[in-house]
């Protein structure tokens, strides 16, 4: 269904601080102008089958989104080559076919032009796309005026209204309320369930567990591992033998802690010290940490760092000595809040497996 040979995106950058076209026109016309050469890919290669969910994960800046849009045409290798066989409906960028001077409406038609609809097939399907939208009358209003939520109800509601051979999705089912977040998982599995192909990134891994059959893990451009969802998640969160065990944090995404809201990380439990960040698909302001699961432990050295908000720890269910913190092995937690909402967390610390009578 996909074929990814050997793909590599080369993009120059100028070393100069140019501020305007004359500054870089006078430059360009002395000789002066140099150029780095930066590799976003480097010699990716793997293949996709008919009717195969397949995650990609990475750290920021591994070459994700751009693997996607090499993959929908949007980005030309510099070296290597893309075959794919069947139509592409690419949900990258949110708001990405639309005009925002148009309204909700108006976008149905263009978007569904620029996915090959016909204007007599919209018309057929645009109460079909209303209704799962959830956008009422606000499809009349211009679309600069939606939220991100808004925005990526409309999207998805358009792409998916006829089943594509292959989705290819960056991301954005991260956007909007839990509901319509549940909403499409739904319709995505329905549609996988359908013979549907899909190319799928998201860095919430419990999703890439659930959703996805094989994983390609992406580091610095190149691919770093291809197997199983299991193996390459447990690699990627750096599980390196079985005596680690498994941090969790729930962030409240304005319905509470749940599954759905959730980040799993390695917690190395030879008393070295530990570092896990945690990305968040929006702003947040309240989570809770469970530092491990099933074993009596002490957690020292903590260290919370919320971007530039200050951290308030709320509540835990641990018995803290000076700056120590010691908790039993049935769901240890920590409830704690931000100043502000912030787009990421970084926590570290030791943890130690201590005797259950020390407790």
């Amino acid at each position: 269904m996909i074929e990814v040979k050997d793909v590599s995106i080369c993009f120059r950058m100028a070393n100069d601080k140019l501020n305007s076209l004359k500054e870089f026109m006078i430059q360009k016309v002395k000789g002066k102008l140099k150029y780095e050469e930066f590799w976003a890919l480097k010699d990716v290669s793997f293949n996709v089958k008919k009717g195969e969910v397949v995650g990609i994960v990475g750290h920021n800046g591994a070459g994700k989104s751009t693997i996607l849009k090499v993959i929908s045409g949007i980005m030309k290798p510099t070296e290597g080559s893309v075959v794919t066989h069947g139509n592409i409906v690419p949900m990258l960028e949110l708001g990405s076919g639309f005009d925002m001077d148009l309204s909700g409406r108006e976008n149905i038609y263009l978007n569904g032009s620029i996915l090959g609809y016909s204007k007599e097939f919209l018309d057929e399907k645009f109460d079909e796309i209303l209704e799962f939208s959830e956008l009422g009358e606000f499809i009349e209003q211009p679309i600069r005026n939606y939220s991100s939520g808004m925005l990526m109800r409309l999207a998805f509601s358009v792409a998916t209204i006829v089943n594509p051979e292959i989705l290819i999705v960056d991301e954005i089912l991260a956007v909007g309320d839990a509901d319509f977040q549940e909403k499409s998982k739904k319709k995505m599995l329905d549609l996988m369930s359908g013979g549907t192909t899909v190319l799928f990134v998201s860095h919430m891994i419990s999703q890439i567990r659930e959703m996805c059959d094989t994983v390609v893990w992406l580091d610095h451009g190149k691919v770093k591992m291809i197997g199983g969802a299991k193996e390459v998640c447990d690699a990627y969160q750096f599980k390196k033998s079985e005596s680690d065990e498994l941090s969790k944090l729930y962030f409240d995404d304005g319905t509470g802690f749940n599954e759905r809201a959730t980040f799993t990380q390695v917690m190395p439990m030879d008393g070295s010290e530990f570092k896990q960040i945690y990305e968040f698909p929006t702003k947040c302001q309240h989570v809770r940490y469970d530092p491990v699961e099933g074993t009596t432990i002490s957690l020292s050295d903590l260290k919370i760092v919320a971007e530039d908000a200050n951290v308030n720890i709320i509540a835990t269910n641990g018995r803290q000595v000076d700056d120590v913190f010691y908790f039993g092995k049935d769901d240890p937690w920590i409830d704690m809040s931000f100043s502000h909402g912030v787009s990421s967390v970084e926590i570290t610390g030791v943890v130690r497996e201590v005797n259950e009578d020390a407790m």
